[in-house]
């Protein structure tokens, strides 16, 4: 399973660090994901509206991944919100500029 999870660019490097640990905890607790050297969580990349985490570990029993994935997602969830770390989502930002200035 591979994921990306983007974040707000407003967050802090410590709070960017803070999810990819949480991430990392949540799977490795999760007692159906058999290998846990396969999980790999870390910062991606800087992206248009989001700074990405990618998000990464083998699932042996096919059966089990929509459970997985669902629960994941519910979890992080939860753990972002408590921490407030957001998620990020499309954005724009207009900037207005006063010409009438003096």
């Amino acid at each position: 399973q591979t994921y990306v999870i983007p974040l707000k660019y407003s967050l802090k490097a410590e709070q960017i660090k803070r999810a990819s640990e949480i991430i990392k905890e949540i799977l490795v607790k999760d007692e159906r994901i058999k290998d846990k050297a396969s999980i790999s969580v870390g910062f991606y990349k800087f992206d248009v509206y989001a700074v990405n985490l990618y998000v990464s570990f083998a699932i042996s029993v096919n059966e089990l991944s929509g459970a997985i994935k669902e629960d994941f997602h519910y979890i992080v969830k939860h753990r972002f919100d408590s921490e407030g770390l957001e998620i990020a989502y499309p954005t724009q930002t207009v900037e207005m500029v006063n010409k009438n200035k003096s």
